[in-house]
């Protein structure tokens, strides 16, 4: 998180007039939300043109966004990243011991055609915060944005999957996808904390061709391998996350619920190989059985309305204090 920067998140559609659930519903394309769950989340990439137009894609992120981003003494620099000749750095580490200006280092970077990453965007912009307050709200999910800007004739991050679902939106210029479908040791619907391995996991087949021009949507799912490269212009896109809680997720969280209650949950296993998986097989029958008699458990996706709530607790009791100490 940033440190010196207090961001109180505005209501999901705020009163600039920017629609955030509107822009939300949107990035699934003409297809609309429920399709996309039903027929295309978890399951295979998806290419949706002309999803948002010029204007929408300027209110959304632009390069005065960004450099702002880059004014001196700015909290942002810390969730900003260069990525060249296969390395990536952090600015700050750029920056370390230099008086050089945080956007003079960009730009250099930039004519060397380094691609620069700008993480967690929704923390320091009240509209994309407000976007990914609709987009968890909607696709009931934990969302975050980063943006990609890439010079012209230059490559992007190399073949590699992500362990989220993304959403790109293609904001200025073009940009080759390159999506493949097979590669070694291939993971599907990758956990959370799968490493990742360039040498074990390697593009393998046929690639898939994707070209994306501003206002375009690509959807890939958790696990798809990608890379991109420009073409004749500076690229700026943004790489929408979704983070969603799997079952097993789900299963862990509720198998800590039921030791809570359950004392031979919480001792030890026996000594003996045949004992211990006696034990263990003796335990999923228990857990399954209190599974069945608690099926009403609340869902542990806490709703969005409720954490705006909580929020607006804190805030009112975080002012309270200020004032008592003045």
């Amino acid at each position: 998180m940033h440190t010196g920067q207090i961001i109180v998140p505005p209501p999901i559609n705020n009163q600039s007039g920017f629609d955030a659930d509107d822009y939300a519903k949107r990035l699934t394309g003409p297809m609309g939300l429920d399709h996309f769950n039903g027929e295309l989340r978890e399951c295979e990439p998806a290419h949706f043109p002309d999803v948002f137009s010029e204007a929408e894609t300027s209110t959304l992120c632009s390069p005065e966004l960004l450099a702002d981003l880059l004014m001196p003494n700015s909290a942002a620099t810390a969730s900003i990243d260069i990525y060249a000749n296969e390395y990536l750095v952090r600015l700050p580490d750029m920056l370390h011991k230099s008086d050089r200006l945080a956007v003079e280092v960009i730009a250099e970077q930039l004519q060397q055609g380094a691609t620069i990453r700008f993480r967690n965007l929704e923390r320091c912009n009240t509209k994309l915060n407000a976007l990914t307050l609709a987009i968890d709200r909607l696709f009931h999910c934990t969302s975050d944005i980063n943006a990609y800007l890439t010079p012209a004739h230059s490559d992007g991050f190399p073949p590699h999957f992500d362990n989220t679902d993304v959403l790109v939106v293609q904001l200025m210029g073009v940009k080759q996808w390159h999506l493949y479908p097979e590669y070694s040791n291939r993971m599907e619907l990758p956990l959370k904390d799968t490493p990742w391995d360039a040498d074990k996991y390697r593009p393998s087949g046929t690639i898939q061709h994707r070209e994306l021009h501003p206002g375009d949507v690509l959807y890939i799912p958790r696990g798809g391998m990608h890379s991109a490269a420009c073409k004749n212009d500076l690229s700026l896109h943004l790489t929408i996350s979704l983070d969603t809680e799997t079952r097993v997720d789900q299963l862990s969280r509720l198998m800590l619920t039921w030791a809570e209650h359950e004392a031979s949950a919480r001792r030890r296993l026996p000594d003996r190989p045949d004992a211990a998986r006696g034990a263990l097989l003796q335990a999923a029958q228990d857990f399954y059985r209190w599974l069945q008699d608690n099926v009403d458990l609340p869902s542990y996706n806490t709703p969005v309305e409720t954490l705006e709530t909580d929020r607006q607790k804190v805030q009112d009791k975080f002012r309270q204090a200020l004032g008592a100490i003045r």
